[in-house]
């Protein structure tokens, strides 16, 4: 599993999203690290291309190797949170936007949970055609009585500590 999340000061901006979900998955998963490098040797200026060449070449492109040569066996789950806390709407889309077309474009052994305030632009760059037939929508709101989940979550954590 690799995580970011917007409550770190330094990427409130969003452009260091992917970034860090770079560096969790070479983090994560060793075997990925080699060839993320590899890349980093060959574009140097990566991080100055498109979010969309960033996610190819830095992990999908690893992902589906590892995954050729039998090296990885399960899908790896990156979980975005807070992307309604970037400061800019323009960067929260162009996330959105550069994750479904990569998703698009091959297939992926990634799984990626965006959790994020219902803001009006991420609503509807999630209804755009390219994202709403690659996405779930799971709305987290009284219907779903999270007061028993989190009671059940704690119970389950104090019976362990027992």
């Amino acid at each position: 599993m690799v995580q970011t999340s917007a409550h770190s000061p330094i990427e409130y901006d969003g452009t260091r999203v992917i970034p860090t979900i770079v560096y969790h998955l070479a983090i994560r998963i060793p075997e990925a690290r080699s060839l993320i490098l590899e890349e980093l040797k060959h574009d140097p200026d990566i991080f100055h291309h498109s979010m969309e060449k960033q996610l190819k070449s830095l992990v999908t492109d690893p992902i589906m190797h590892l995954k050729m040569n039998g090296d990885l066996l399960t899908p790896c789950l990156v979980i975005i949170d807070g992307l309604d806390e970037c400061n800019s709407t323009d960067i929260q889309l162009r996330i959105i936007k550069a994750i479904a077309g990569i998703a698009v474009s091959q297939p992926l052994q990634l799984r990626i949970l965006i959790a994020s305030r219902p803001e009006h632009e991420i609503q509807k760059t999630f209804d755009l055609p390219l994202v709403i037939n690659i996405s779930t929508r799971l709305t987290l709101d009284w219907k779903y009585h999270p007061d028993q989940d989190i009671k059940t979550y704690l119970l389950d954590g104090f019976n362990i500590i027992k």
